[in-house]
């Protein structure tokens, strides 16, 4: 099954399905279609952004009337995103973690540490990418465990863990940038 097909799998059959195991593949391909609309999202907001932005006598101004429609659209492509993926993308980490045999619950401290960071001026994006970043590294438990059976792992998408921890890294920098 491709990357694509595996997140559009997540989307539809699976949009809010927190109870059962989600393997490492599936994971993977869901974080990097998603991360690759997010960046490409951000990427646009940012170039329509840098366009209308101009220096002026040492000062930086910005041509409001001139933003309107392709800063619009940028905003508004990524909360269409965030409101496509947002619970398929926390059901998803909560899949993960039962596949690793763990309660879905981490999912809401390894949150509160990002919120918590943020507060106190430290990036929390470097926590939950560095967390997504481990649920794709770590292979789950290949016996039946509390959550239930594990996941069919007869098809082989070669290093997609890999793919998704350079994706992440770049929004990382993205992040730590803007």
């Amino acid at each position: 099954m491709s990357l694509f097909k595996r997140y559009a799998n997540t989307l539809t059959k699976r949009y809010a399905n927190f109870s059962s195991r989600a393997n490492r593949r599936a994971y993977c391909a869901f974080m990097i279609v998603f991360y690759t609309y997010r960046l490409i999202g951000t990427a646009f907001l940012g170039c329509a952004m840098s366009t209308f932005i101009d220096k002026h006598d040492g000062y930086l101004s910005i041509r409001i009337a001139k933003l309107s429609y392709s800063v619009a659209f940028g905003y508004l492509f990524l909360e269409f995103m965030g409101m496509i993926h947002g619970i398929p993308f926390w059901a998803l980490q909560v899949r993960r973690l039962h596949d690793l045999d763990t309660s879905g619950w981490w999912v809401l401290l390894i949150l509160f540490l990002a919120v918590l960071l943020n507060n106190i001026g430290i990036h929390g994006v470097l926590t939950m990418n560095a967390f997504f970043a481990f649920l794709g590294f770590m292979e789950g438990s290949p016996k039946e465990n509390d959550y239930g059976n594990p996941p069919a792992r007869k098809d082989n998408v070669a290093n997609t863990h890999w793919i998704l921890a350079v994706i992440l890294c770049i929004d990382t920098i993205i992040n730590l940038v803007y």
